[in-house]
């Protein structure tokens, strides 16, 4: 599945355009790398997301078919790392 569609099937971004915004400014990494919104998403992948907020670390368990509701989202990853971030901003992803 795609970074921008995986993003907003799990609620890691409340839309498509602000999943791609985020990945396209790097605030969302694949692997240590910065890539496209079209970058495939596999079982295994470890992604680095950084919120005005906070930075997590996931590792994914399961990609989704299709939207999964926000009680249910983490079975589909595990949270390998979570830091808080001490800045103002609007929300990035």
């Amino acid at each position: 599945m795609r970074l921008d569609l995986l993003l907003k099937h799990l609620c890691l971004a409340r839309t498509r355009s602000e999943a791609i915004k985020g990945i396209n400014n790097g605030k969302v990494r694949v692997g240590g790398k910065n890539v496209k919104p079209s970058k495939q998403i596999t079982n295994g992948d470890i992604l680095q997301i950084r919120y005005p907020e906070k930075e997590i670390a996931i590792e994914i368990i399961e990609v989704p078919e299709k939207q999964v509701p926000r009680k249910k989202r983490e079975q589909f990853y595990r949270i390998i790392r979570e830091r808080a971030l001490y800045r103002d901003g609007g929300r990035d992803v």
